[in-house]
């Protein structure tokens, strides 16, 4: 074969489809394809790829380890969003809406108002209540003026049965007034008698000396000495006759009837008998039945047992068990109790019940007023407005929601096989992705106790024989470390990427646990 006819063979390498044959691609003539000689490669090129290969191994090491060995200290989900407190707003009280002061989107602040109902209807019953409450306070005061009353009645009666005790002592002093003079006329009426005696003694001594001289006649005694014994003989018999009159009358003072015979003789009961006695006895015993005392054992006949019973009496127990004493009392107490009784307390009439329950009644419908105006409880911005004016609000019926941005947490789903390295206390980043700029900063605040099979309205059954093992996803609580910036607010259901680093010190309460503790959970402050 000469080197014009020559061929040469080029071999292409084989395919998945030509493996075991041999593909001989015929030669160009020589005298076609020119004839160069063999070229030598360059070095620059290989020296160039070698260099290059070395910079993207630097570049690997410098970019690509730091992130490798972030990646390896931190644990991240994908399955997070923002979360914060809604409050519901809703009416105490029903009625008309007459104005709605905000909107949505709108900011408010906490005490600011919202919402009015109209008042009118509340405002009557405010008006209704302060009337019933001045009533109640005129009843308490016709209740003090009758309690006034009473004790004045009662004083008056405790003078009165002093008065009668006054009385009661006059009867008996008056008694024994009495016994006194029963006994000064029992003497006066022995001293007439004794007078008399005398007398009728001088009137015998007279007579025989009459009759004596009598007898001798006038040839034996002068005129002179008959007619001086006979005027002797007749003031006997007169001053007889005076000294039986005496003893009559002082008889008769006594009570006693005529005794010509035995004239000085006096009963032993004449001081009980005697008719001033008992006229004083009975001026005494009708005293002493005014005051309530036993009638019956006042009527004993002796005078001493009387005088005994007097003497014992306390006249301060006397005066508070006497009828009339007794009947006022119970009208103290009777309107002491309408007022209270033993609460009873003078200088607080606002005690009273009645005004007590008149005046939470008029609390009660201002209270009611009040609830006309409905105001922001937090501060934070306003959502789901239901209401328009003119509606009519029922109550516990929803008007709106106020969402405060600065209480705001991250829910973050973290599979179970990522939570063996996280504690309460980590430090998280948090990247929101309408803030792909922004970086937020947080804290590990809690975990779920359930995870959200668990806890859904319709949570797995595995028992049924076909179980399938699916990854579970704990709910984690991630809480902000700054304040939600204002430029930048991280709204409720932001979608967020959370990155927890576990490598990081845990810090705050519980910091280093799972679980919160009672005290934590309690919501009470942390030392």
């Amino acid at each position: 074969m000469t080197t014009d006819e020559a061929t040469v063979e080029t071999v292409r390498p084989l395919s998945q489809h030509d493996q075991g044959e041999t593909y001989v691609t015929p030669a160009a003539p020589t005298s076609v394809m020119p004839i160069h000689a063999p070229r030598q490669p360059r070095r620059w090129k290989r020296l160039l790829l070698i260099s290059l290969a070395a910079l993207a191994a630097v570049l690997g090491l410098i970019f690509g380890l730091p992130r490798a060995v972030y990646a390896w200290n931190h644990v991240s989900t994908d399955d997070a969003i923002a979360n914060g407190h809604v409050t519901y707003i809703s009416s105490r009280v029903s009625g008309l809406a007459e104005e709605v002061l905000v909107d949505d989107n709108q900011f408010v602040e906490a005490g600011a108002p919202i919402l009015r109902i109209d008042r009118l209807p509340y405002q009557l019953a405010a008006d209704q209540r302060s009337a019933e409450l001045s009533r109640a306070k005129l009843a308490v005061a016709e209740k003090f003026a009758a309690l006034d009353l009473a004790e004045a009645q009662l004083n008056r009666v405790r003078s009165e049965v002093r008065s009668k005790i006054a009385d009661l002592r006059g009867a008996w002093y008056l008694i024994a007034t009495v016994q006194d003079f029963v006994k000064y006329e029992t003497a006066a009426l022995q001293s007439d008698v004794a007078k008399l005696r005398q007398n009728e003694a001088t009137l015998r001594l007279a007579r025989e000396e009459f009759d004596r001289v009598e007898r001798l006649g006038p040839q034996s005694v002068s005129q002179e000495d008959i007619d001086q014994r006979r005027s002797a003989l007749q003031v006997a018999q007169a001053e007889v006759s005076s000294a039986q009159a005496s003893v009559q009358q002082t008889r008769a003072l006594l009570g006693l009837p005529p005794d010509p015979k035995n004239p000085g003789t006096v009963p032993a009961d004449v001081g009980q008998t005697f008719n001033g006695t008992q006229y004083a006895l009975s001026t005494f015993l009708g005293s002493f039945a005014q005051l309530g005392l036993n009638f019956d054992s006042m009527t004993l006949p002796k005078l001493a047992e009387l005088n005994e019973r007097f003497s014992s009496l306390d006249f301060q127990t006397v005066i508070e068990n006497s009828p009339a004493v007794k009947a006022a009392q119970a009208q103290v107490e009777s309107a002491r109790a309408a007022l209270g009784g033993d609460q009873f307390d003078r200088s607080h009439p606002e005690l009273q019940p009645e005004i007590i329950q008149a005046q939470k009644a008029l609390e009660q419908a201002l209270l009611q007023l009040g609830y006309t105006e409905i105001v922001a409880p937090l501060s934070g911005y306003i959502s789901r407005r239901s209401v328009n004016p003119g509606a009519l609000v029922s109550i516990g019926q929803p008007l709106l929601t106020i969402r405060p941005l600065s209480d705001v947490w991250i829910d973050a789903d973290f599979k179970e096989t990522q939570l063996a390295d996280l504690r309460i206390g980590q430090k998280v980043d948090i990247f929101v992705d309408a803030y792909p700029n922004r970086i937020f900063h947080g804290r590990v605040a809690g975990f779920s106790p359930g995870t959200g099979a668990v806890t859904s309205l319709l949570p797995p059954e595995n028992a049924t024989g076909n179980f399938v093992k699916v990854v579970q996803r704990l709910p984690v609580r991630i809480e902000l470390t700054e304040p939600n910036p204002s430029d930048t607010p991280l709204f409720a259901g932001l979608s967020v990427d959370p990155e927890v680093d576990i490598r990081s010190q845990p810090e705050g309460p519980d910091a280093g646990r799972r679980l919160l503790s009672a005290a934590t959970a309690a919501g009470a402050p942390i030392q």
